[in-house]
């Protein structure tokens, strides 16, 4: 009698844990779905927002660090720019790139923006600059040339290296 009570029980609460997966998971499955009406306004969200971030990162008189892309990079005419090919996965880069954002607005020159290249699928930018491994800086001028690069380290290593 007691193990048949014991085994109920147990089937009970079996019940209850997948009926709360179940609720869980249709939760989110409504979170993040992927319908077009849905997300189109996220998108748009997501686009203004980006272009908000850009309009206000390249302000004269203040450092910036953005994701690069072709079109950002056509507005920096009079400013100084520094290529980091960074790779998600390259411990050295992310290190790097934590520390860019901890101290980059307050070590770094004002007229600096620093634009970050996804390294694996910036492959025709890699090869206009020659970079040949993650976590090298390049810096261009305001025509796209290269004026000198480095590989390796933060904030000190690109006061260093900048001319």
């Amino acid at each position: 009698m007691r193990n048949k009570k014991l085994f109920a029980l147990s089937l009970l609460a079996g019940l209850a844990f997948i009926g709360l997966i179940a609720l869980f998971a249709k939760s989110n499955e409504q979170r993040f779905s992927t319908s077009p009406a849905k997300n189109s306004f996220i998108e748009d969200d997501v686009e203004r927002s980006a272009q908000d971030a850009i309009s206000e990162g390249l302000k004269d008189g203040q450092f910036s660090y953005l994701d690069y892309s072709p079109e950002i990079l056509d507005r920096l005419n009079n400013k100084k720019v520094l290529l980091f090919f960074f790779a998600p996965w390259c411990p050295t880069c992310r290190a790097a790139e934590k520390e860019i954002m901890e101290k980059g607005a307050f070590e770094l020159p004002k007229d600096l923006v620093v634009l970050k290249v996804d390294y694996d699928s910036s492959i025709a930018l890699r090869k206009k600059y020659g970079v040949t491994v993650q976590h090298t800086f390049v810096q261009i001028s305001g025509i796209g040339g290269e004026e000198n690069s480095w590989i390796g380290g933060g904030v000190s290593a690109i006061n260093q290296n900048l001319e």
